[in-house]
């Protein structure tokens, strides 16, 4: 294969449209700069329109001197096939360099070719490459492999570094602001205008995807080294559909790196249209396989709650389970708090009738700007702060709980607003509208909305947050159930302030107030507050009463992560007795469930822990994340304390939060929109791994981008010229058995 990489590298082939559109890194984005790279069909053509881009390089020159000497130094100094050859300005002569140091006869070629008497002409360059002179100079085996050394010398180190790392540069920076990769060149032309030296190649769409690859290799190979090195990992996956409805599995990990907690985004899966368990199993299986990570080291995966990832029978947490018996599995908690409020919600018909009234509010005024303007003006005469009404998602109750929000504080400009609407205008829209809003069971409603879903919104957001750990998760629920309960389903209801302030908003007389020289129109309702309260208070207990029993539902308990916080040294009880016994069930647990993943079958688990629970209790005031540090990487607990220095880890990498993933697929929407639909799934994950981790230009980053786009270019050159050399031999020898007069059958 040597011999005949060597051979076919210098083999006169053109580039047809076809094989340069392979050669591309399937960069599809559209591009203003097409039309000038497909104007030709061969490689020549193409280095002319990127000679033409080059701003420090007079093509109109090398244009009138293409029968001169000027245009074969040109040639020589800028066709990368044409890198063997050299001119001697002195003699007037066209040396090849190969056939000079490996012909085995003479040729003109060896002692020097003058110049034709018509002119130079690059067809002569390409005949002799072609020849079967230069191809037996190849074939001679001593200096074949010093000759693609240099070969490969003069071709990559041709441009300085620094030129191409100003590319990389200019790459990297593009992607950082999500642009497409097709604006590099135009990137490229503003820089060099103001003086910087970008060299003249490798400025091409091509060119931009290689350089995308060479800035992720790095990157991706830095958190595949971590992950690699890190005892415990758990895995964090969510399957989505992109814009062009291709279906990928979004890949992270979290694992503790020395002493600090990472969560890394390592691969984007395409999932080839099949999202059934077993084909998400068998490619994370072979995604661990290739990259050569310790499957069983992975001790939780958290996913979605959908019978395929979750499912008790047949979901992928299962699958896992038989090559990983301890592994753990994780409903989004986000998830879960969504799914039992929106249960619990839309059983009621008090409030599927305000959620039609926010959703009528918002479509009224966001779809005109007339209307937007004018309940603006209506602010400005108030001499009040303009308030921007929010769009009340149904899924994500921070969302509703801002709409919410928003239509508290600006009630009473509201009420004016679709008053003179519905006067001055007529709009039935509006008039409907302002009866809904006017009605004191509405008010009161909306404004105890705004209570509840304050204290749902504070759980959500610590659902949200980067590092949570599922050990906190039952304390944090209980705790919202047990105010939820105390608040509004004792024997009178605890009404709190936003409430109370739709009272005060009642009595003023603010939901009959209507502009100057205005008659009533429509019915009002006057109700006292108390009526208003009584009527809305049997709706509020079901519904509280209903998101109580779904959180308890949504959130069960685990015996195997409630274990761990024996782990907590503000549980530890000050009593000799009860310390004694404290922790050994839970100690038993997790022996019978990570026996196999311990050292020792972790028989010795129950012995670290008579000892370790007194060396906690003497830490108090410590959090269970510092203690957990000290077991995983402190040398003398690791010798003291194997056993539970190991599950300290798998206590530290366990995950409940759904932001990582949330992240990335809301960044997957940002690079591949409309305008870039065609990015294939290894473009798509090389953008998106640059994109979440944000490398800094640092040099040393920057080298070791260089270093692999320079390693890459080396083998893509080679392979390159290999591939067409064998379909050339293929072709070569069946038409030479056509011609042989002696057939098998002979």
């Amino acid at each position: 294969m040597h011999r005949s990489i060597l051979e076919l590298f210098h083999r006169n082939t053109t580039r047809s449209h076809e094989n340069a559109e392979g050669d591309c890194a399937n960069g599809h984005e559209i591009d203003e700069d097409d039309d000038k790279d497909k104007s030709g069909d061969n490689y020549a053509s193409c280095f002319d329109d990127e000679l033409k881009e080059s701003s420090n390089f007079d093509y109109g020159t090398m244009k009138r001197c293409k029968g001169s000497n000027c245009g074969l130094k040109s040639w020589i100094q800028m066709d990368p096939r044409l890198f063997c050859f050299l001119y001697d300005e002195q003699q007037n002569k066209c040396y090849c360099k190969v056939c000079v140091d490996n012909s085995i006869t003479d040729t003109e070629w060896t002692s020097g070719r003058s110049p034709p008497q018509g002119g130079w002409k690059k067809d002569y360059l390409l005949r002799h490459l072609a020849s079967r002179e230069h191809l037996q100079a190849l074939s001679v085996p001593i200096s074949a492999a010093n000759w693609e050394k240099a070969l490969f010398t003069d071709a990559l180190n041709s441009e300085t570094k620094d030129d191409v790392v100003h590319l990389l540069r200019n790459v990297l920076w593009l992607i950082k602001e999500q642009l497409p990769i097709s604006k590099a060149k135009s990137l490229h032309r503003l820089i060099e205008s103001h003086g910087v030296s970008l060299g003249r190649r490798h400025r091409s769409k091509n060119y931009s995807w290689q350089f995308v690859a060479a800035l992720n290799e790095p990157v991706e190979a830095e958190n595949l080294l971590a992950l690699k090195q890190a005892r415990v990992h758990s895995l964090i996956v969510d399957e989505s559909s992109d814009i062009a409805t291709e279906k990928h599995l979004m890949m992270y990990t979290k694992y503790l790196a020395k002493t600090e907690l990472q969560v890394k985004f390592i691969k984007l899966l395409y999932l080839d249209g099949k999202s059934d368990a077993v084909s998400l199993y068998k490619s994370i299986k072979k995604f661990y396989v290739e990259h050569q990570i310790c499957l069983q080291s992975m001790a939780m995966i958290t996913t979605n709650g959908s019978a395929i990832m979750m499912g008790s029978k047949g979901g992928l947490h299962v699958k896992l389970k038989v090559d990983i018996p301890w592994l753990l599995g994780q409903h989004f908690v986000v998830h879960s708090e969504a799914l039992a409020i929106k249960d619990s919600y839309n059983e009621i018909a008090l409030f599927q009738e305000i959620d039609g009234c926010f959703k009528a509010i918002y479509s009224y005024i966001s779809r005109s700007t007339v209307k937007h303007s004018g309940l603006e003006e209506i602010f400005h005469v108030l001499e009040t702060s303009t308030i921007k009404l929010a769009k009340a998602c149904h899924f994500k109750w921070i969302n509703r709980g801002r709409a919410i929000q928003a239509i508290c504080k600006s009630y009473q400009t509201l009420i004016i607003y679709f008053s003179d609407m519905s006067y001055n205008d007529h709009d039935i829209t509006a008039e409907s509208i302002l009866i809904k809003l006017q009605q004191p069971r509405i008010l009161l409603a909306i404004f105890f909305l705004r209570d509840l879903l304050h204290h749902l919104d504070n759980l959500s957001i610590f659902f949200q947050e980067r590092f949570l750990n599922p050990v906190r998760i039952p304390e944090r629920v209980q705790s919202t159930i047990n105010l939820l309960e105390c608040k509004y389903l004792g024997n009178n209801i605890l009404w709190e302030s936003s409430f109370l302030l739709g009272i005060q908003l009642l009595e003023s007389g603010a939901l009959s107030r209507l502009p100057l020289a205005r008659k009533p129109h429509g019915p009002i309702l006057h109700k006292t507050a108390a009526k208003a309260t009584d009527e809305i208070a049997d709706s509020v207990k079901t519904l509280v009463r209903n998101i109580v029993d779904s959180l308890k539902e949504k959130f069960p308990d685990n015996a195997i992560i409630r274990a761990f916080r024996i782990l907590d040294p503000d549980r530890i009880p000050s009593d000799p007795e009860k310390l004694a016994q404290y922790g050994n069930s839970e100690t038993a647990a997790l022996q019978n469930h990570f026996s196999d993943f311990l050292s020792c079958d972790g028989k010795d688990l129950v012995a670290e822990w008579d000892q370790m629970k007194y060396l906690i209790a003497s830490r108090k005031g410590e959090s269970l994340d510092e203690i957990c540090i000290d077991l995983a990487h402190s040398d003398m607990w690791r010798k003291e304390y194997p056993n539970f220095s190991i599950l300290s880890e798998v206590c530290m990498v366990m995950s409940a939060s759904t932001s990582e993933p949330d992240r990335g697929f809301t960044s997957v929407n940002l690079i591949k929109n409309k305008y870039r639909n065609l990015l294939t799934s290894d473009q798509l994950d090389q953008l998106l791994r640059l994109c979440l981790e944000k490398p800094e230009d640092a040099q040393d980053y920057l080298d070791a981008a260089y270093a692999a786009w320079l390693q890459a270019e080396q083998w893509r050159l080679l392979l390159k010229e290999w591939r067409r050399g064998e379909e050339s031999k293929t072709e070569s020898d069946s038409t030479e058995s056509d011609l042989d007069p002696l057939s098998d059958s002979e």
